[in-house]
Parts: C-alpha cells; sequence; structure tokens
C-alpha cells in the first residue's frame, strides 16, 4: 500500500463517488521538445514516438497499486479519529485539524485500487476528464477545474522563479484512475 494526498474537496468528491482520476506532475518533465509520449517494454519507460532514445519517468503509481487516502483529520479525547471532509461545520473544530501530510496509515478510511495509469499534457483533459475528477458539476466545470489545480502549485519555490506546473505551463500529468474499496488485510511486508 502507498499513500496519496488528497485536500478536503477531494476527499469530499471520493465519498460522493464524484472522483474517479487524479493528475499528478510528472516529475521530472520529459526534455523540451518531447510532443508525444508513448509506453514502453516496462511500465516506468516511456518514449515519444519516432525517437529512438527512451525517457525514463517513473510513474508514482501502477495498476493494481493500492493507496490509502491522506486527509485533513483530528482525534477526540477517547483517541477516535475524525475527518475534515465529513464534518459539517469544520470551522467548529478550528485549531484541531491536522494537516493530511501526518496522517498515519492507521487512520485512513479510504482505500483506493489503481485501475490505469498514463501520461499526458495536463491541458488535453476534456470536460468529461473534468468531471471524472469531481468537479462539481454545476457552472463552467473547466474553469473550476483550473482554478483546483493552480491552488495545489506551490507560489514560490524561491525568491526568482515560481513552479512551471500552473494550468498555462501545460505540464506532462500522470493521470491515475481508480476505484473506491474496502480496507484491504496488510501484508506482513507493509506492517511498519
Amino acid at each position: 500500500m502507498k499513500p496519496i494526498l488528497f485536500n478536503t474537496e477531494m476527499v469530499r468528491a471520493i465519498l460522493e463517488g464524484r472522483k474517479t482520476v487524479t493528475r499528478r506532475v510528472v516529475n521530472p518533465q520529459p526534455p523540451a521538445g518531447v510532443t508525444q509520449m508513448e509506453q514502453g517494454p516496462a511500465p516506468d519507460r516511456w518514449r515519444s514516438p519516432g525517437e529512438h532514445a527512451w525517457v525514463e519517468i517513473h510513474s508514482p503509481y501502477q495498476a493494481s497499486d493500492v493507496l490509502w487516502v491522506r486527509e485533513t483529520w483530528t482525534t477526540i479525547p477517547d483517541g477516535s479519529y475524525f475527518y475534515k471532509a465529513s464534518v459539517e461545520r469544520p470551522d467548529a473544530w478550528k485549531g484541531t485539524w491536522r494537516p493530511s501530510i501526518h496522517m498515519p496509515k492507521e487512520a485512513a478510511r479510504i482505500f483506493l485500487q489503481v485501475k490505469e495509469v498514463r501520461v499526458e499534457r495536463l491541458q488535453e483533459m476534456t470536460l468529461k476528464d473534468a468531471a471524472m475528477e469531481g468537479i462539481d458539476l454545476r457552472g463552467p466545470m473547466f474553469t473550476k477545474f483550473v482554478e483546483v489545480w493552480n491552488s495545489t502549485v506551490p507560489k514560490h519555490p524561491n525568491k526568482f522563479k515560481r513552479y512551471p506546473y500552473y494550468w498555462e505551463d501545460n505540464p506532462w500529468v500522470w493521470v491515475i484512475s481508480f476505484e473506491w474499496i474496502n480496507r484491504p488485510p496488510e501484508r506482513e511486508d507493509e506492517k511498519t
């Protein structure tokens, strides 16, 4: 099992059955001039059609991987876990929420099985893709997806430049489709 982070809005979309796909930036990005990518003989080998050189990019996940979702959470004195995405008035808990990055595996309540992983440019997505990303179907979906995407990109990696992963930069992304599953039993090698 591997962890994956989602913000509160996207956790709600998973819980409501609206989110079945996520996009994550390919890091490092393929060299400039690469316009298409095709999978090679191994899941983590990709190349640009017509070119002989393989571009080594490693997908963070593979089909059939099980992911446990890290989300914003807290505990109460009896040790029970509460999740910001499921609380009607999360502001009432202000100051007690713990960031998703610090969520331990035993607190996880959402498990996803990866169905497919592919690579594409961010701007290749369609309205149907935006809907599968869990964007609310009311209003202009694409604009909402662009806003959500840009809100996840750090604004200032250093004082000289910004990250080149905004919508308008059209980065290469992993497109990871998944289904929500019950908590699987842990294998012996995963118990740590």
